[in-house]
Formats: structure tokens, sequence, C-alpha cells
């Protein structure tokens, strides 16, 4: 039985191969079954997978649009949306659902990409050929929302965030929880990717003085604050070395579900879609 120096362990030391990242991933996977906090079913594993020196967090507040937000939106449900419903099978136009298309085709949301499948974040983490700099796979241990059935009102809640302005609402400014969030599997890339969501909320109260001032509103995840520390679960960072990030690239690509072409499947036909 693991004890606690060794679980820590699967954090601290570098993977150096698929092998030592499947067996990681099944270490942390043990332990933590063992800990009568986790022995509800309500807590599930999500991954990510960055290079290591990129912020995890969502291209909306990676690029400082909070504030066109409910525009950009707005654009996507007029303008390209209903072009790719015969193939999301997107009954509602305004509901998470859409959010998580726009998010894997068009534009910049608050929506930040997991994945149920370690090795798919792992993928993601080697990424194209030539990229070969440290790399991070991140684990979460917690709750999420199934909103894939369109019972949850919580879908709802949160969508007014994304659709109001902010700066004429100020109660939408407080909404500063993460939520998992899982949408269900209607189009393939989803599918594929095994991939569901961390809604990002505002993190700190956006105050008249961010705007007044052009103040960059940042929110950025790690081990040590946001989700992490606030909320019940477990979070951890596998870094991946450098000197293993081609060989794990090049195993990878040899499984059919683990192709990069595989996991974003259908790109191509739906883009251009889009732009018709």
């Amino acid at each position: 039985m693991m004890n606690l120096s060794e679980f820590c362990e699967c954090f601290s030391d570098e993977i150096i191969g698929l092998d030592d990242f499947n067996d990681r991933i099944k270490n942390i996977e043990n332990f933590l079954s063992q800990k009568s906090a986790f022995e509800t079913e309500k807590y599930k594993y999500f991954y990510r997978g960055d290079k290591y020196c990129v912020p995890t967090q969502s291209k909306l507040f990676r690029n400082n649009q909070l504030e066109s937000e409910n525009k950009m939106f707005e654009e996507w449900q007029n303008h390209c949306c209903a072009k790719c419903l015969n193939i999301c099978n997107c009954e509602d136009k305004g509901s998470l659902k859409c959010l998580a298309y726009m998010q894997h085709y068009k534009g910049n949301t608050r929506l930040l990409d997991f994945t149920r499948d370690p090795l798919v974040a792992l993928r993601f983490a080697c990424g194209e050929d030539g990229d070969n700099c440290r790399k991070k796979v991140t684990v979460y241990v917690a709750e999420s929302i199934d909103l894939s059935d369109g019972k949850n009102n919580k879908g709802q809640e949160l969508m007014k965030l994304v659709k109001s302005d902010f700066r004429l609402d100020p109660d939408t400014r407080k909404i500063t929880e993460d939520y998992f969030i899982e949408v269900g599997e209607d189009f393939p890339r989803i599918e594929n990717q095994k991939g569901l969501f961390m809604f990002m909320g505002n993190r700190n109260s956006v105050s008249d003085e961010n705007l007044l001032y052009g103040e960059k509103i940042k929110h950025e995840l790690s081990p040590t604050h946001g989700r992490g520390k606030s909320y019940k679960g477990m979070v951890g960072v596998l870094n991946i070395s450098p000197y293993a990030v081609e060989k794990i690239r090049r195993e990878l690509e040899m499984k059919p579900n683990y192709k990069m072409a595989f996991l974003m499947d259908n790109e191509k036909t739906l883009r251009k879609n889009i732009r018709r």
C-alpha cells in the first residue's frame, strides 16, 4: 500500500515515459480510493494537458476579452451556430452546449477543456512534432455538474454570466466560482476526446475601477489557488520531462484513439461549414 510520501513523489518527479505516466495515474487513483473522503461516487478524475510554461486559463481571460464576452457569444449564435446545428445536434442556441461548440470551433470563451482520459490529456500536452519543451498534465479529483439531459437549471444560471453585460449587471460580476460541467457527447470531437469543461468564474468580483483603468482581469488555475485551494477534492500537476516528450508523442500516435487526427475529428468539415 502506497504511503503519503510515495503519493507526493508521483507529483514531484518528472515523467520519463509513457509507462511511467500510466503507473503514476494508477498509483494516484489507488491511493485516493483508500481515503474515505474520496469513496463517494460524486468525485471523478479530470485531466488537462498543457505546455509547462503556458498559464492554465481559458482564452477569454488569457486574451482579456471579458468585456466583450456577451457580444462575441451573440455573434456566434446569430452567424455561426445556426450553420453548425445539423452537425452538432444543438437544439438550444443559447445553451451551454452551444458555448461548448463555440469553444471548440470558433471563438474565445470562459470554458477550459478537460478530459476524463489521462492519455488524451497527455497527447495534447505533447503537442506537435518539434514541440519538445517541458509539459504538464493537471489532475483534478472533483465533483461535476451533468448538464447533458437539459434538466439541471445550473446551466441556465451560468449562461446568464455569459450573456449579460456585466458592466450593467453588478450581480454577474460576483460569480467567482469554477464548475466542472458535462454537456454530453453530441458531436465527434467531444466524444473522441471524452471531453468536458471547466466553466471559469470571474475569480474576483469585477469592479468599476477594473474597467475604468483597463486592468487585466486574470484568472489562472494552479494547485495552490483557484479551484485547487477553494474546493473539496484534490489537484496535482504531473510534469513531463522534455527529454520524454517526443517519444511519448510518437507512441501515442501509434494508438488509433490517441492520434491527433482522431481527437480533432470533424474540425475541417465544421470550420468549412461555418465560413460559408
